[in-house]
């Protein structure tokens, strides 16, 4: 019996069903040697239950198989001599083991069937958790390397940041910069701009020698394309103070062929001087263009140089083609041309081909790339086609105007313009004392004129007689409006008066001052000055304003200070009547020269004019105060929602921006 178990245990490893036939032969063997042995009469029915066991383990043939076997056994028994009598156990051992046969049959069915199904959800369970195992794993697998990817991403976001200060500071210092060479280009250029202007205007104020007609259109010259660079330099420090991520454009209706015909009068001359011939072919009837004067002139005198400087013989050519959409100005010449390999790089900042002469950026190197960018703001494109020795032609495109852009006329045009008249959202009524304010807004607000008004009467006027859209002032809303519709802005302005009572001086002038702005701000005096103390480190300076003085003012004496220790010693030893103030100067600045005279009971009551270029930033003013809006027909709750939803974006934007740490945001 324990050999028949363990051979059957050992080949059920291998082959359950081989194993589970050695366990029923075993079986067998171990009954038929007990009725041997024993000699017991009985035992024989031990045989019923072998079927039965078949069966069950395995299936119905077995069993039948089985049953087989045990009759065969039993007949055998019955035919060997023993002691007991054999045959009578056989009928109902048969009988026994067919009726269990049947019996375990019709049970194991059920059984089979129900072990059958365990096994296959046992075997599905164990699959299944093997995936899932495997998805574990997978999922362990995941979230290392996503631990490793936001290890990877604070790396990145703390080097992000480090770069955004950089960055912010570079912007900054770069911010900085060109503030400081601005000032730097705008002290010569006002030097250039006012002498030539005295010149023309004031010929009597050097002597009684006549200039010579050849002499006063250079000098013209000269004050025109001095106010251009001027106008230049504006432009640039509004760009730098904005921090803005393009060139804010002050489009107006333009007439095409008077803006190239005197864009090209300003580079005739020099052109001429180099023995070239400007061709000039124009259409005698051009559309009007809504564009910026200012920087398509300068895209034009980019290309006019850049073609004379580089044209030794031959001419150059301005033409015009008109199609359906669009113009195009084309400036052709004959000088030495581009190479292919250079011509894909030609517009790219800094490019330069290396080789001597072939240079096609003008200063910087960013005339070209420049150029191009404004070209683009207003719509259109830029190209260039050239080849060795044949000359060069540069070429952009501006589309036609389609009357349905607010245009910003200039001011001398408002009064008679139909489109004013009919529309309420094209201008805005400023009212302040500072003109400059208003061309500051202007640069910000494209799409809009702005108006400027000294005091609220002539801006309320001036609302009602060129339709305006708004006011916008630092003072509080009047009740008499003169349409319903009008919107009062109410909004703290940087005021240039309010700096100047602040520092106890009579005004504050910014450089470059003309001769009617300086006068301007003598005429509040109460009585004309006779005696004028000037106060500059630059000599010229000091001359250029002692010209203005003499060309109109009755002065007794005019002296000249070119530090703060000169200026305090002239006080002292003649007290003017009024003393312009330069506030940079070396050995001791013109803070100091206004603490001192206030400290001097004797000179402390001296009006003073500031005269200066490095003053307080106005655009970055803390300006504490209100902003309201009022219109007297009310508001929607529709246009309420989108007044709040803008301010809260807005604020948004100054609270997440580098100046925002320094700004009180009560």
């Amino acid at each position: 019996m324990v050999a028949g178990s363990r051979s059957a245990w050992v080949m059920t490893k291998k082959n359950p069903l081989w194993g589970l036939g050695i366990w029923l032969f075993s079986l067998l063997v171990n009954n038929t040697a007990m009725i041997l042995l024993l000699e017991i009469p009985g035992l024989n029915l031990l045989f019923a239950f072998v079927p039965l066991m078949a069966v069950f383990t395995i299936n119905l043939q077995s069993g039948l198989l089985t049953a087989g076997l045990v009759a065969g056994i039993l007949y055998g028994l019955s035919r060997l001599n023993l002691p007991f009598q054999a045959a009578p156990f056989i009928p109902p051992t048969l009988a026994a083991s067919l009726a269990l046969l049947v019996l375990g049959w019709a049970a194991g069915r059920s059984l089979r069937e129900a072990t059958s199904s365990s096994l296959r959800y046992y075997n599905l369970a164990n699959q299944n958790l093997e995936e899932a195992r495997q998805q574990q794993a997978k999922l362990f697998v995941t979230l290392k390397d996503l631990d490793m990817a936001y290890y990877r991403l604070n790396q990145a976001h703390a080097a992000l940041g480090h770069a955004l200060k950089r960055a912010e500071n570079a912007e900054r210092l770069k911010a900085e910069l060109v503030t400081f060479v601005s000032h730097e280009m705008r002290t010569p250029l006002n030097l250039i701009a006012g002498f030539s202007e005295m010149i023309l205007t004031s010929p009597e104020s050097y002597g009684d020698e006549k200039l010579p007609g050849a002499y006063r259109g250079d000098i013209n010259k000269i004050f025109r394309n001095a106010r251009h660079l001027l106008e230049l330099c504006d432009d640039i420090i509004d760009l730098s103070r904005a921090n803005m991520g393009k060139i804010p454009l002050v489009r107006e209706k333009s007439d095409l062929r008077v803006l190239v015909l005197e864009t090209a009068n300003m580079v005739r001359d020099f052109i001429a001087s180099k023995g070239l011939e400007l061709r000039i072919e124009i259409p005698d009837k051009l559309p009007e263009l809504l564009i910026d004067r200012l920087r398509i002139r300068q895209v034009l005198l980019n290309l006019l140089v850049n073609a004379a400087r580089f044209t030794e013989k031959g001419g150059i050519d301005i033409s015009i083609e008109q199609n359906e959409s669009r113009l195009t100005i084309k400036v052709t010449d004959s000088g030495r041309g581009i190479p292919q390999d250079d011509l894909p790089a030609i517009f790219e900042g800094y490019y330069s081909t290396g080789k001597s002469g072939t240079t096609w950026h003008s200063g910087s190197g960013l005339g070209l790339p420049i150029s191009k960018k404004l070209v683009e703001l207003h719509g259109g494109s830029m190209g260039v086609s050239s080849a060795v020795d044949q000359g060069t032609t540069f070429w952009f495109t501006l589309p036609l105007s389609d009357g349905d852009t607010p245009t910003t006329p200039p001011l001398t045009e408002l009064r008679s313009s139909p489109m004013l008249q009919k529309s309420q959202d094209v201008s805005c009524v400023l009212v302040h004392d500072d003109p400059r304010l208003a061309a500051l807004l202007q640069r910000h607000l494209p799409g809009y004129h702005i108006l400027p008004a000294t005091n609220l009467n002539e801006g309320i006027q001036l609302a009602d007689e060129f339709s305006a859209g708004a006011i916008i002032s630092n003072l509080s809303a009047p009740m008499n409006l003169p349409k319903d519709d009008l919107v009062w802005i109410e909004c703290p302005l940087p005021d240039r008066r309010s700096l100047a009572d602040k520092l106890g001086v009579l005004d504050i002038l910014y450089k470059p001052v003309s001769a009617h702005e300086l006068f301007t701000s003598i005429d509040r005096l109460e009585r004309p000055p006779k005696h004028i103390l000037i106060v500059d480190d630059d000599y010229e300076t000091v001359e250029l304003f002692h010209r203005f003085l003499l060309k109109r003012l009755p002065l007794e004496r005019s002296e000249q200070a070119y530090d703060g220790i000169q200026a305090m010693d002239s006080m002292r030893r003649i007290r003017p009547d009024l003393v312009l103030l330069d506030l940079s100067m070396p050995r001791m600045d013109g803070y100091q020269v206004l603490e001192q005279m206030q400290g001097d009971a004797r000179l402390k009551d001296i009006p003073v004019i500031i005269i200066s270029g490095h003053l307080q930033d106005e655009e970055n003013l803390n300006l504490q105060g209100s902003l309201r809006l009022y219109r007297p027909s009310g508001y929607q709750m529709g246009e309420i929602s989108q007044i709040v939803h803008t301010a809260l974006n807005t604020l948004a934007i100054v609270r997440s921006s580098p100046a925002a740490e320094k700004v009180d945001n009560r």
